[in-house]
């Protein structure tokens, strides 16, 4: 049978005294900090997830940021290509104003040399017929005299042109 002896008795003791002080002292400290490492752990975990999801709407915010500027850029280069065709086409048409003054100035400017020459021509003219009446008159021609005299005209006249 089993026989309990003292000594026994005082090791079951001092067993359950060292149980209630490691109880006391040791598991409840080892509890409380395993307690508080799980809250920490879960806090943790919520603030990954709260991060998470603030990335995520980041990440949806700065795509849609993103997508309106480049939406705003594509705008911009649209103006900038329908002023510069703006431009463009006022640009074009005052140089059309341009041009057609120049033309009717030149048109005006070549009237009046035309005219010029032609008073000059007539004048010359006018000159080559007196020359020609004063040399009939001053001799009797001879129809050869008469042709040179109407060649040498002919050829002053060609000259002026």
């Amino acid at each position: 049978m089993v026989e309990i002896s003292f000594t026994m008795i005082i090791q079951v003791i001092n067993f359950a005294i060292l149980l209630w002080l490691l109880n006391k002292f040791l598991f409840s400290k080892i509890l409380d900090y395993l307690d508080r490492r799980a809250q920490g752990i879960e806090m943790d975990m919520a603030d990954a997830s709260r991060l998470q999801q603030e990335a995520t709407d980041l990440k949806v915010l700065q795509e849609t940021e993103l997508l309106n500027a480049k939406k705003e850029a594509a705008e911009i280069v649209r103006m900038a290509h329908k002023r510069a065709e703006s431009d463009a086409h006022i640009i074009i048409a005052n140089a059309e104003k341009e041009n057609n003054a120049i033309i009717v100035n030149g048109k005006k400017s070549l009237e009046i040399e035309l005219e010029k020459a032609k008073a000059e021509l007539q004048n010359n003219l006018a000159d080559v017929a007196m020359d020609i009446a004063q040399k009939i008159l001053e001799r009797e021609i001879k129809p050869q005299d008469q042709q040179k005299i109407i060649n040498d005209a002919l050829k002053k006249i060609e000259k002026w042109n």
